[in-house]
């Protein structure tokens, strides 16, 4: 795992566990995105989170098609924005 990818799941993690409630220790790179109770609704939030936390541009359409964490932590390495580790934790 990259010091990118490392972040990007911290800091994904922690959205997840701040903003979602998401128990933490669910969160895993594995983790399916239904099993953490993850909706349609929650997807939508977790997109303006990443925005607002983190500086970043996930569009909530991109989220709907991830099925993991691990999903979601390579969109955020993707997203146009400034990198992770700018503000969450």
């Amino acid at each position: 795992m990259t010091d990118r990818h490392a972040d990007a799941f911290a800091d994904l993690r922690a959205i997840l566990v701040n903003e979602l409630r998401v128990p933490a220790a669910q969160v895993t790179s594995k983790a399916s995105v239904h099993d953490l109770g993850i909706d349609s609704l929650a997807r939508m939030e977790l997109s303006v989170a990443l925005e607002h936390c983190l500086g970043i541009g996930v569009p909530a359409e991109s989220l709907q098609t991830a099925e993991t964490v691990n999903d979601i932590v390579l969109l955020i390495e993707r997203a146009p924005g400034p990198p992770t580790r700018t503000g969450t934790n």
